[in-house]
């Protein structure tokens, strides 16, 4: 079976409480929102990380390619780019220290932490996404 796609359908619209049980992450998401929206993600996997983030590079890239098999190109800078997943530091987002946001669309992925471990928190949970068995590879 080839691993040169990963199919990521992460939810985007109100869910009921036993639906959010289904995906089985840890720790427990304070809200999750769920809407059919689906991301294919392609053999040649771009990852933008924030400045911030830039000794976690390696980091997320050797995970990203044990969690999915892809080899991703990772890349440094700050615009949420089509067909990318995105790491992004905002200090002025409405959350937690250690919080994020983490959405999925049919263009791409993007995790939004107020702090560098906020960040990293949401790629931990992006990771557990992929290895949901719900999702196809």
């Amino acid at each position: 079976m080839k691993k040169s796609m990963l199919l990521l359908a992460v939810f985007l619209t109100s869910l009921n409480a036993l639906q959010a049980q289904k995906l089985d992450i840890i720790p427990r998401p304070v809200k999750i929102e769920q809407k059919e929206e689906v991301f294919v993600i392609p053999s040649s996997m771009q990852i933008i990380v924030d400045k911030k983030l830039q000794k976690s590079t390696d980091y997320i890239g050797s995970n990203f390619l044990k969690n999915t098999g892809i080899v991703p190109m990772v890349s440094i800078g700050n615009k949420h780019k089509k067909n990318a997943i995105v790491f992004l530091v905002d200090e002025k987002i409405d959350l937690p220290k250690d919080g994020y946001e983490l959405s999925v669309t049919k263009k791409g992925v993007r995790v939004k932490g107020k702090s560098p471990n906020g960040v990293l928190n949401g790629f931990q949970t992006f990771l557990q996404i992929c290895s949901a068995k719900e999702v196809q590879k």
